[in-house]
């Protein structure tokens, strides 16, 4: 899967949790990470991508969308612990290589 198909997928996930109030936008590609068996998408408020004002930013608690390239599965990461073990832990239970770490 590459990252314009894994892009649809993530668009998916994420209006399962946008608003219309509120609604939410991946980043550019340019900056969806790929580490080696999925897609990372991170996120914000559309109204953050245009202002920038971190007051603009969604809350807590929802971290980015992971796609996996072999499945198309889409994840979403919690915003603790780090991404880069909870990614960690999900290669580990599902026998997967370990990520490339995001270092986010």
């Amino acid at each position: 899967m590459d990252v314009a198909e894994a892009r649809g997928v993530a668009e998916a996930e994420l209006e399962t949790f946008s608003t219309a109030d509120n609604p939410l936008q991946l980043v550019d590609d340019d900056a969806v990470a790929d580490i080696g068996w999925g897609w990372v998408f991170a996120f914000s408020t559309r109204r953050w991508f245009a202002t920038q004002d971190p007051a603009d930013a969604p809350p807590p608690g929802i971290g980015p969308i992971v796609v996996r390239k072999d499945s198309g599965e889409a994840f979403s990461l919690g915003s603790t612990p780090s991404f880069d073990m909870q990614l960690a832990d999900y290669a580990k239970r599902h026998d997967l290589p370990a990520p490339v770490p995001l270092g986010w």
